[in-house]
């Protein structure tokens, strides 16, 4: 998040800083809209991005939560027209809201604010406003400053191989617990950096699953995946790094109708579709750049196959209950939940080190086999290399603390 009053839009929100949008007069416990150490995000009224962040912050702990996460601060109604606000903020409003109605950029979340404000002139029955703790850049602005200033790619490296040990640690915790939350778009756009020392961070929480112990997970986990990600959106073919390699190949399975393809056909279908090609081709995405080398040996592994098989089941349960998130819960075998938890672990285990990797090796053009890259083949490997059922491989990888396969490739154990 860089200066401006209009930051950008998040997932399904507009953010502002300097000033943030104020709230209606009367509202406690928020920070002033002039405190530069904040920005303001308006979101709909059912916006759940921060049920996901307290969550998130109770997983990890406020110490750790207030380093690695662009947190909330406060949740307040936005003043507007027939909601002024406190009589000091009058000169904030005015500013942002000129702004937003100066705001160029169409379809999207400020467009769709601002088109609110047109219609009606109350955007505070109807929406909420999120205040949130500032960052200073993410890894995507980052990468284009060290572009500009053509920064060595060793000096470059050396900060995010020393940063990489803690990030895995925290993105564990945050699904090896009772409780367990699951970022579906942690791309380079959504991961800041922190200085001194360097580290990275996480920021939108829009889009995410979650559970939390004892609690019906059937909506905010297994629905909320299979139901209103994977079946509405198309990321299949590799232009999205922070969608993971089996994500990707169930993704393609629905959109296409694979459920009763052999798996052998379903996997030749999803490598040889033209988008999927065509990415592969042109991509510094180190896993749709290694897929031939991938599905060869993947091909040749059982459990691959296996898990292939399960796919395919999860689909045609998918089709069946697509309008109802209770009923295909229960449908599932525990090898089908088993299964899709294993996916959404990826999100975290290899799919931030990817979405990395490929803004690095888009500047560097970097064709050997580095750190990072080995890192993210070891861990999509480690599954499919291990003998016995696939809900125990599943599970093994999945409690496992895959720092240690960093470190092996680090310290040259593994290459």
């Amino acid at each position: 998040m860089l200066g401006g009053r209009i930051l950008g839009e998040g997932v399904d929100g507009c953010i502002f800083e300097k000033p943030a949008w104020p709230c209606v007069a009367g509202s406690t416990g928020v920070p002033d809209p002039n405190d530069g150490r904040y920005v303001s995000k308006i979101v709909p009224l059912d916006d759940s991005e921060s049920i996901h962040l307290k969550l998130a912050n109770t997983i990890l702990g406020t110490d750790l939560a207030e380093r690695y996460i662009a947190g909330l601060r406060g949740e307040c109604k936005p003043a507007d027209s027939i909601h002024p606000p406190n009589i000091k903020d009058i000169r904030a409003f005015k500013t942002v809201k000129d702004d937003l109605i100066d705001w160029k950029v169409p379809e999207q979340a400020c467009d769709r604010l601002k088109k609110k404000l047109f219609q009606d002139a109350d955007i505070s029955s109807s929406n909420k406003i999120m205040i949130m703790r500032k960052y200073k850049e993410s890894f995507s602005q980052w990468v284009k400053y060290i572009e500009e200033k053509r920064i060595p790619y060793r000096k470059l490296i050396r900060n995010i191989e020393k940063a990489i040990p803690t990030f895995i640690s925290i993105l564990q915790k945050l699904y090896q617990s009772n409780n367990q939350i699951i970022h579906l778009d942690l791309h380079t756009g959504n991961i800041f950096i922190k200085y001194n020392p360097f580290e990275f961070g996480m920021a939108d929480f829009g889009h995410c699953v979650f559970r939390q112990y004892g609690n019906n997970d059937a909506k905010t986990f297994y629905g909320e995946y299979l139901i209103n990600n994977l079946a509405k959106f198309s990321f299949y073919t590799g232009r999205f790094s922070q969608s993971p390699f089996e994500a990707c190949i169930l993704n393609y399975g629905y959109k296409k109708h694979m459920e009763m393809a052999d798996p052998y056909t379903f996997i030749q279908s999803w490598a040889n579709d033209p988008e999927v090609r065509d990415n592969s081709a042109s991509t510094t995405d180190t896993i749709f750049s290694s897929k031939d080398f991938l599905l060869k040996t993947l091909l040749k592994k059982p459990l691959f196959i296996t898990m292939i098989t399960i796919l395919q089941s999860i689909i045609k349960k998918l089709r069946r209950n697509i309008n109802d998130a209770n009923a295909l819960t229960e449908s599932l075998s525990y090898t089908e939940k088993t299964t899709i938890e294993f996916i959404l672990t990826r999100y975290h285990a290899i799919s931030p080190f990817n979405t990395i990797s490929q803004d690095i090796y888009h500047i560097y053009k970097i064709p050997e086999m580095t750190p990072i890259k080995l890192f993210i083949i070891k861990v999509l490997m480690a599954p499919y290399e291990l003998e016995g059922s696939l809900v125990s491989a599943f599970k093994a990888i999945e409690g496992a603390d895959i720092g240690i396969i960093w470190s092996d490739v680090i310290s040259g154990k593994i290459m």
